[in-house]
């Protein structure tokens, strides 16, 4: 129910802002400007006890944590509105939706880290040449012999 007379005084004040609004000028005739000021007026006078009634309406049931009101005129009107120039004061509900986004968090970069040389006293076997084999020619010597060869065997006849 409370929620009810909140929707109406809701309606109520948007029904005033949208209606309080318009264009001052100096090119119409003045009995016109006149006869649109009158009915104007009459309108805001209307809106206005309706508001009242609202408020009236919601200052008997229990109120709410925070409360919306109007404040007076000069809040309503433009506080230097100019002759050709045109003005309106419209509440409009705020409009809220959920969406899910993919946001890139941090750009792809390069990073350059120094490592400091890290120094060992090592002993260690290191192969200076290969293993290999030489092949030396070493001339042939001669020299003389005297020798004696057994041709046949001592042998008795």
């Amino acid at each position: 129910m409370e929620m009810n007379k909140k929707f109406k005084l809701t309606v109520a004040a948007v029904a005033v802002s949208a209606v309080i609004s318009g264009c001052s000028t100096t090119m119409e005739p003045k009995s016109d400007l006149e006869t649109r000021l009158e009915s104007a007026e009459q309108e805001n006078a209307q809106l206005r006890r309706d508001l009242a009634r609202a408020e009236s309406e919601a200052s008997r049931a229990p109120a709410p944590a925070t409360s919306t009101t109007s404040s007076a005129d000069n809040d309503l009107l433009p506080p230097n509105a100019k002759p050709g120039e045109c003005y309106a004061r419209v509440l409009v509900p705020e409009k809220y939706e959920d969406k899910t986004e993919r946001v890139l968090k941090n750009a792809a970069s390069e990073r350059v880290e120094i490592v400091p040389a890290e120094y060992a006293m090592v002993d260690e076997k290191v192969l200076v040449k290969e293993a290999s084999t030489v092949k030396k020619v070493i001339p042939a010597r001669y020299e003389m012999v005297d020798e004696k060869v057994l041709v046949t065997e001592a042998a008795t006849k």
